[in-house]
C-alpha cells in the first residue's frame, strides 16, 4: 500500500521473475536427469544441435508442464500426492542402491564398512516407518486435503 501501484508492480514483475525462473530451473533439471540416466550427451557446453535428445527433453519437459497447467489440475494437490507416492517408494530405491554399496564386484575397495552399514539399517528402518505410515495417514488426511 505504501508504493501504491509501482510497488504492485515491482511485486508482480518480481512474482513472474521467481516463478519462470523456478519453472525453468526444474524444467532443466527433468533435462538433466533423463540425460544422465540414459547416457545421452548433456549440459551447457554442448550447442542444441551437438546435444538434440538433451534439447528434446528440455522441450517435452516444459510441454508435460504445459499439459498438466491446462488441465486444470490443482498444482500444490498434484506435489502432495508425488510426494507421498515418492515418500512410499523410498525403501524400494534404498535396498537396491545398499545391496550395490556391499557388493565387491561392483564397488571393490569402496563398498560400505560397518559403520556405514549400520547407519545405512538405521535410515531404512526410518524409510520402511514411512512407507508403511504412509498410505493409513494419507487417507486419514483426506487424501492431503486436510
Amino acid at each position: 500500500l505504501v508504493l501504491g501501484t509501482v510497488g504492485l508492480v515491482f511485486f508482480a514483475c518480481g512474482a513472474f521473475a521467481t516463478t519462470a525462473g523456478a519453472a525453468f530451473e526444474a524444467t532443466l533439471s527433468t533435462a538433466y536427469t533423463a540425460c544422465q540416466f540414459f547416457g545421452w550427451d548433456w549440459g551447457q557446453d554442448h550447442e542444441p544441435k551437438d546435444a538434440p535428445l538433451f534439447s528434446a527433453s528440455f522441450l517435452v519437459a516444459i510441454l508435460g508442464a504445459l499439459l498438466v497447467a491446462f488441465t486444470g489440475m490443482d498444482p500444490v494437490k498434484l506435489t502432495i500426492y508425488t510426494t507421498a507416492l515418492a515418500g512410499f517408494c523410498l525403501p524400494f530405491t534404498f535396498i537396491p542402491l545398499l545391496l550395490v554399496a556391499n557388493d565387491k564386484r561392483y564397488m571393490g575397495e569402496q563398498t560400505n564398512g560397518r559403520l556405514a552399514n549400520v547407519a545405512a539399517i538405521f535410515f531404512l528402518v526410518i524409510l520402511c516407518t514411512v512407507t508403511v505410515a504412509t498410505l493409513p495417514l494419507f487417507i486419514l488426511s483426506g487424501f492431503g486435503g486436510g
